[in-house]
């Protein structure tokens, strides 16, 4: 999608969908007064055609997007079992909490110097009519007055777009937050049990655990063609578990539990905010959305909510399962681990969303490349063993997930 994410990957849902605002470009398009563009009269001039694409456009090509997204991807999970196994410290809640300490601060600085959480205003919050004849010269101080106008129109906006009620908090982000924070520390407690290459095996289960969560809430409909997807996927892991020399019932129950609960906060993110859901089970009395979500909810917005929420509660654990010892051996780690671990870890999110403006498929299939190259990276380049019945096994669950990628929702 991390403080150490599940998968050693970002925390950004697999699929999301948000509530939409009216575009800029769609609030042009609807405004037209005596022939002239609307955009000239509210600009004072002038602009030039906004494109109505829905792929967005990046300065950086898409290959590079891919290739530094694999490359942090694979740089934070081995960071992260260095970390844990390597340099001996077997606090994985203590490790989780320190990346959740740089995610909130890090959200924070970035709300308050982009709009990379809000999002852009639209253009109805954001454009102003002047109160002069665009033809005329403009008087002295207009244009200082134009621009803090637009600054203070911007900051409402950023504002509006985090504001969030106690009740929608308590009911909504606090439930996605306490599997967010359990999904991370299990994932990272799995590397002391088990190798990089068996829990990525592993991890290919995730369709299936996606799929049977969004059967039991409802979201999608049992089908013959998925279905056949869960059989596919779990006999693949199946056979490459039953192939694993150093098997740990400990470690593979530990990597299991942690894809069940990722795949349910996946499947409550998909319910919270899609909005033809929500609106068809909403009651006549109901109240409106926070601003928050209302305003609609990106990867990054939530990061932004359930950052804190999930540090809250990691502190909770981390005093009640690892203590203090846990607290005093971070200083053996170094300043210099810590930060460049944590803004590693924050770079993989930013490159995922990135990922998410190109294409959903095309992240989709950098996971499966990604996932296929932590299976094979570690055998070749750190010497662990995978037997032939676990590459066939994994082959057969890596045809799952292919299959499961390219099917309609």
């Amino acid at each position: 999608m991390a403080a150490a994410a599940p998968a050693g990957g970002s925390f950004l849902p697999s699929h999301s969908s948000s509530p939409s605002l009216p575009s800029r470009a769609s609030f042009e398009r609807k405004s037209s007064v005596d022939g002239k563009d609307a955009r000239t009269l509210l600009n004072g001039g002038p602009t030039a055609p906004v494109s109505e694409g829905r792929t967005r456009r990046t300065i950086v090509p898409v290959w590079m997007i891919v290739l530094g997204w694999i490359a942090l991807s694979a740089v934070v999970i081995l960071m992260n079992r260095d970390i844990l196994v390597e340099k001996h410290f077997d606090h994985p809640v203590t490790l989780t909490t320190l990346h959740l300490i740089f995610q909130t601060c890090a959200t924070r600085l970035l709300h308050r110097f982009t709009t990379l959480i809000s999002g852009p205003p639209p253009a109805e919050e954001y454009a102003t009519v002047p109160l002069t004849d665009p033809s005329q010269p403009p008087e002295d101080g207009t244009e200082e007055h134009a621009a803090l106008g637009k600054s203070a129109q911007l900051e409402r906006w950023k504002r509006k777009s985090v504001e969030m009620d106690w009740d929608t908090w308590r009911r909504q982000i606090l439930p996605i937050a306490l599997l967010f924070s359990l999904s991370l520390v299990l994932s990272n407690a799995a590397y002391l049990y088990c190798s990089v290459a068996f829990i990525h095996i592993l991890k290919s289960f995730a369709p299936v655990a996606i799929l049977l969560a969004a059967f039991a809430f409802r979201t999608k409909a049992v089908s013959l063609r998925l279905f056949g997807i869960v059989v596919m996927i779990s006999a693949g892991v199946g056979i490459a578990s039953y192939g694993e020399v150093d098997f740990s019932l400990v470690g593979f129950s530990i990597q299991m539990v942690a894809i069940a609960i990722e795949a349910t906060r996946v499947t409550l993110i998909q319910i919270l905010l899609n909005p033809s859901s929500a609106a068809s089970t909403a009651s006549p009395d109901s109240r409106p959305p926070a601003p928050a979500i209302a305003t609609g909810m990106s990867p990054l917005k939530s990061l932004y909510f359930f950052a804190p929420a999930g540090l809250a509660i990691n502190l909770f654990f981390l005093l009640v399962l690892e203590g203090l010892p846990a607290v005093r051996a971070i200083p053996k780690l170094g300043a210099w681990t810590i930060l460049s671990n944590a803004s590693l870890t924050f770079a993989l999110n930013l490159s995922a969303v990135m990922l998410i403006g190109v294409s959903a498929m095309v992240l989709s299939l950098s996971k499966i490349i990604k996932d296929i190259l932590m299976v094979v990276g570690p055998v070749l380049l750190m010497g662990e063993n995978l037997t032939f019945m676990q590459f066939v096994g994994y082959a057969v669950a890596t045809v799952g997930m292919v299959v499961y990628k390219f099917t309609p929702n």
